[in-house]
Protein backbone atom coordinates (compact mmCIF):
# COMPACT_ATOMS: atom_id res chain seq x y z
CA UNK A 1 0.00 0.00 0.00
CA UNK A 2 2.86 2.38 0.78
CA UNK A 3 4.45 1.75 -2.62
CA UNK A 4 1.07 2.24 -4.28
CA UNK A 5 0.58 5.61 -2.57
CA UNK A 6 4.16 6.59 -3.38
CA UNK A 7 3.61 5.81 -7.06
CA UNK A 8 0.41 7.86 -7.06
CA UNK A 9 2.35 10.85 -5.69
CA UNK A 10 5.20 10.39 -8.14
CA UNK A 11 2.89 10.13 -11.15
CA UNK A 12 0.51 12.92 -10.18
CA UNK A 13 2.47 15.58 -12.06
CA UNK A 14 2.79 13.30 -15.08
CA UNK A 15 -0.96 12.68 -15.08
CA UNK A 16 -1.65 16.43 -15.01
CA UNK A 17 0.86 17.13 -17.80
CA UNK A 18 -0.47 14.35 -20.02
CA UNK A 19 -4.04 15.47 -19.35
CA UNK A 20 -3.17 19.00 -20.45
CA UNK A 21 -1.50 17.64 -23.58
CA UNK A 22 -4.55 15.54 -24.43
CA UNK A 23 -6.86 18.51 -23.85
CA UNK A 24 -4.75 20.66 -26.19
CA UNK A 25 -4.68 18.05 -28.96
CA UNK A 26 -8.40 17.34 -28.80
CA UNK A 27 -9.16 21.05 -28.47
CA UNK A 28 -7.18 21.70 -31.65
CA UNK A 29 -9.18 19.01 -33.45
CA UNK A 30 -12.49 20.56 -32.40
CA UNK A 31 -11.26 24.05 -33.32
CA UNK A 32 -10.01 22.86 -36.71
CA UNK A 33 -13.36 21.28 -37.51
CA UNK A 34 -15.34 24.30 -36.27
CA UNK A 35 -13.14 26.62 -38.37
CA UNK A 36 -13.52 24.42 -41.46
CA UNK A 37 -9.80 23.67 -41.48
CA UNK A 38 -10.90 20.05 -41.65
CA UNK A 39 -14.40 18.95 -42.74
CA UNK A 40 -16.74 18.74 -39.78
CA UNK A 41 -18.26 15.68 -41.44
CA UNK A 42 -14.99 13.82 -40.91
CA UNK A 43 -14.81 14.50 -37.16
CA UNK A 44 -16.03 11.01 -36.27
CA UNK A 45 -13.66 9.25 -38.65
CA UNK A 46 -10.70 11.44 -37.61
CA UNK A 47 -11.34 10.77 -33.93
CA UNK A 48 -11.77 7.04 -34.53
CA UNK A 49 -8.39 6.96 -36.30
CA UNK A 50 -6.52 8.99 -33.69
CA UNK A 51 -7.99 7.29 -30.59
CA UNK A 52 -5.62 4.27 -30.48
CA UNK A 53 -2.65 6.55 -31.22
CA UNK A 54 -3.42 8.88 -28.32
CA UNK A 55 -4.20 5.99 -25.97
CA UNK A 56 -0.80 4.47 -26.76
CA UNK A 57 0.95 7.79 -26.18
CA UNK A 58 -0.89 8.27 -22.87
CA UNK A 59 0.12 4.80 -21.70
CA UNK A 60 3.75 5.34 -22.69
CA UNK A 61 4.12 8.73 -21.02
CA UNK A 62 2.48 7.46 -17.85
CA UNK A 63 4.70 4.42 -17.33
CA UNK A 64 7.92 4.81 -19.34
CA UNK A 65 10.17 4.74 -16.26
CA UNK A 66 8.03 2.45 -14.11
CA UNK A 67 10.29 -0.53 -14.57
CA UNK A 68 13.59 1.21 -13.92
CA UNK A 69 12.97 3.66 -11.06
CA UNK A 70 13.55 1.05 -8.36
CA UNK A 71 16.95 -0.08 -9.62
CA UNK A 72 19.04 3.06 -9.31
CA UNK A 73 20.94 4.22 -6.22
CA UNK A 74 19.81 5.43 -3.71
CA UNK A 75 16.08 4.95 -4.43
CA UNK A 76 16.56 1.28 -5.22
CA UNK A 77 18.17 0.54 -1.87
CA UNK A 78 15.28 2.18 -0.05
CA UNK A 79 12.45 0.60 -2.05
CA UNK A 80 13.79 -2.90 -2.56
CA UNK A 81 15.02 -3.19 1.03
CA UNK A 82 11.43 -3.06 2.30
CA UNK A 83 9.89 -6.36 3.46
CA UNK A 84 7.69 -6.61 0.39
CA UNK A 85 7.89 -9.22 -2.33
CA UNK A 86 9.13 -7.77 -5.59
CA UNK A 87 6.11 -8.87 -7.59
CA UNK A 88 3.89 -7.03 -5.09
CA UNK A 89 6.04 -3.90 -5.47
CA UNK A 90 5.82 -4.10 -9.24
CA UNK A 91 2.05 -4.59 -9.25
CA UNK A 92 1.70 -1.59 -6.90
CA UNK A 93 3.60 0.52 -9.46
CA UNK A 94 1.56 -0.90 -12.33
CA UNK A 95 -1.80 -0.40 -10.60
CA UNK A 96 -1.05 3.21 -9.63
CA UNK A 97 0.12 4.09 -13.15
CA UNK A 98 -2.94 2.45 -14.70
CA UNK A 99 -5.37 4.24 -12.38
CA UNK A 100 -3.82 7.66 -13.00
CA UNK A 101 -3.70 7.04 -16.76
CA UNK A 102 -7.50 6.84 -16.74
CA UNK A 103 -7.60 10.60 -16.02
CA UNK A 104 -6.21 11.77 -19.40
CA UNK A 105 -8.07 8.90 -21.10
CA UNK A 106 -11.34 10.21 -19.65
CA UNK A 107 -10.51 13.72 -20.87
CA UNK A 108 -9.93 12.27 -24.35
CA UNK A 109 -13.39 10.69 -24.44
CA UNK A 110 -15.13 13.65 -22.83
CA UNK A 111 -13.63 15.83 -25.57
CA UNK A 112 -14.94 13.38 -28.17
CA UNK A 113 -18.42 13.59 -26.63
CA UNK A 114 -18.29 17.41 -26.56
CA UNK A 115 -17.14 17.57 -30.18
CA UNK A 116 -19.73 15.10 -31.45
CA UNK A 117 -22.54 16.91 -29.64
CA UNK A 118 -21.32 20.25 -31.00
CA UNK A 119 -21.16 19.10 -34.61
CA UNK A 120 -23.95 16.52 -34.79
CA UNK A 121 -26.15 17.17 -31.78
CA UNK A 122 -25.56 13.65 -30.53
CA UNK A 123 -22.87 11.69 -28.72
CA UNK A 124 -20.64 9.48 -30.80
CA UNK A 125 -22.33 6.05 -30.98
CA UNK A 126 -20.80 3.29 -28.91
CA UNK A 127 -18.93 5.77 -26.72
CA UNK A 128 -19.10 3.71 -23.52
CA UNK A 129 -18.07 0.52 -25.33
CA UNK A 130 -15.21 2.39 -26.96
CA UNK A 131 -14.07 3.72 -23.58
CA UNK A 132 -14.13 0.21 -22.08
CA UNK A 133 -12.04 -1.17 -24.97
CA UNK A 134 -9.67 1.80 -24.65
CA UNK A 135 -9.12 1.05 -20.95
CA UNK A 136 -8.22 -2.56 -21.79
CA UNK A 137 -5.94 -1.41 -24.61
CA UNK A 138 -4.25 1.07 -22.30
CA UNK A 139 -3.65 -1.63 -19.67
CA UNK A 140 -2.07 -3.92 -22.26
CA UNK A 141 0.09 -1.08 -23.57
CA UNK A 142 1.24 -0.08 -20.06
CA UNK A 143 2.14 -3.70 -19.30
CA UNK A 144 4.10 -3.99 -22.56
CA UNK A 145 5.99 -0.72 -22.06
CA UNK A 146 6.74 -1.61 -18.44
CA UNK A 147 8.31 -4.85 -19.66
CA UNK A 148 10.42 -2.97 -22.22
CA UNK A 149 11.43 -0.49 -19.51
CA UNK A 150 12.71 -3.24 -17.20
CA UNK A 151 14.58 -5.10 -19.94
CA UNK A 152 15.98 -2.22 -22.01
CA UNK A 153 15.68 0.95 -19.88
CA UNK A 154 13.51 4.05 -19.73
CA UNK A 155 14.81 5.60 -22.97
CA UNK A 156 14.12 2.47 -24.99
CA UNK A 157 10.66 2.12 -23.45
CA UNK A 158 9.66 5.71 -24.27
CA UNK A 159 11.08 5.47 -27.79
CA UNK A 160 9.39 2.13 -28.45
CA UNK A 161 6.02 3.25 -27.10
CA UNK A 162 5.91 6.55 -28.98
CA UNK A 163 7.22 4.97 -32.19
CA UNK A 164 4.68 2.14 -32.10
CA UNK A 165 1.83 4.54 -31.31
CA UNK A 166 2.65 7.22 -33.89
CA UNK A 167 3.80 4.85 -36.64
CA UNK A 168 1.06 2.26 -36.05
CA UNK A 169 -1.01 3.52 -39.00
CA UNK A 170 1.97 3.16 -41.34
CA UNK A 171 2.89 -0.27 -39.99
CA UNK A 172 -0.70 -1.49 -40.38
CA UNK A 173 -0.92 -0.02 -43.88
CA UNK A 174 2.23 -1.84 -44.99
CA UNK A 175 1.29 -5.16 -43.41
CA UNK A 176 -2.35 -5.18 -44.48
CA UNK A 177 -2.50 -3.25 -47.74
CA UNK A 178 0.83 -4.10 -49.34
CA UNK A 179 1.54 -7.57 -47.93
CA UNK A 180 -2.01 -8.80 -47.29
CA UNK A 181 -1.15 -9.92 -43.75
CA UNK A 182 -3.65 -9.82 -40.90
CA UNK A 183 -1.41 -8.36 -38.13
CA UNK A 184 -3.04 -10.15 -35.18
CA UNK A 185 0.38 -10.22 -33.49
CA UNK A 186 0.65 -6.39 -33.46
CA UNK A 187 -0.97 -4.73 -30.43
CA UNK A 188 -2.16 -1.56 -32.28
CA UNK A 189 -4.14 -3.85 -34.59
CA UNK A 190 -6.28 -4.73 -31.58
CA UNK A 191 -6.42 -1.01 -30.81
CA UNK A 192 -8.35 -0.47 -34.05
CA UNK A 193 -11.38 -1.85 -32.23
CA UNK A 194 -11.50 1.32 -30.09
CA UNK A 195 -12.73 3.27 -33.07
CA UNK A 196 -14.46 0.33 -34.75
CA UNK A 197 -17.04 -0.06 -31.97
CA UNK A 198 -18.27 3.47 -32.71
CA UNK A 199 -19.39 2.33 -36.16
CA UNK A 200 -22.90 0.97 -36.73
CA UNK A 201 -22.83 -1.78 -37.78
CA UNK A 202 -19.41 -3.00 -36.66
CA UNK A 203 -17.02 -2.98 -39.67
CA UNK A 204 -16.61 -6.12 -41.77
CA UNK A 205 -13.59 -8.18 -40.75
CA UNK A 206 -12.11 -8.26 -44.26
CA UNK A 207 -12.64 -5.81 -47.13
CA UNK A 208 -10.38 -6.80 -50.07
CA UNK A 209 -10.08 -3.35 -51.63
CA UNK A 210 -9.93 -1.31 -48.42
CA UNK A 211 -6.99 0.83 -47.35
CA UNK A 212 -6.87 -1.28 -44.20
CA UNK A 213 -8.40 -4.55 -45.41
CA UNK A 214 -8.55 -6.13 -41.95
CA UNK A 215 -10.52 -4.96 -38.92
CA UNK A 216 -10.24 -7.20 -35.86
CA UNK A 217 -13.35 -8.88 -34.55
CA UNK A 218 -14.13 -7.37 -31.16
CA UNK A 219 -13.61 -10.74 -29.48
CA UNK A 220 -10.31 -11.15 -31.34
CA UNK A 221 -9.14 -7.69 -30.25
CA UNK A 222 -9.98 -8.45 -26.62
CA UNK A 223 -8.08 -11.74 -26.80
CA UNK A 224 -5.01 -9.97 -28.25
CA UNK A 225 -5.07 -7.29 -25.55
CA UNK A 226 -5.60 -9.77 -22.72
CA UNK A 227 -2.80 -11.93 -24.14
CA UNK A 228 -0.40 -8.98 -24.35
CA UNK A 229 -1.30 -7.93 -20.80
CA UNK A 230 -0.81 -11.39 -19.30
CA UNK A 231 2.42 -12.16 -21.18
CA UNK A 232 3.94 -8.70 -20.60
CA UNK A 233 3.09 -8.67 -16.89
CA UNK A 234 4.43 -12.19 -16.36
CA UNK A 235 7.66 -11.35 -18.20
CA UNK A 236 8.02 -7.98 -16.46
CA UNK A 237 7.57 -9.53 -13.01
CA UNK A 238 10.10 -12.26 -13.81
CA UNK A 239 12.78 -9.72 -14.84
CA UNK A 240 11.84 -7.27 -12.08
CA UNK A 241 12.27 -10.00 -9.46
CA UNK A 242 15.78 -10.81 -10.65
CA UNK A 243 17.25 -7.44 -11.52
CA UNK A 244 19.90 -5.87 -9.25
CA UNK A 245 20.34 -2.23 -8.12
CA UNK A 246 22.80 -0.30 -10.28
Amino acid sequence: MALFKNQLKLMRAAAISVSVLVALVTGMMIYSASSNLIPASSFFSSYALILPILVGVIATLMCGDMGTRDFYYPAGLIVLAQPVKRWVAFMARFSASAILAIVPLTILFVSAAVGSNYFYGATMPGMLASFAVAVLYMLSFIAFIAFISIVAGEGAALTTGILISVMAVLFLLVLEHFYGIEPWFFLPYAGMSIGAVTSTPYPTHFVPNGIFPYTPYLSEAIEIMVGYTALSLASAIWFYSRREVL
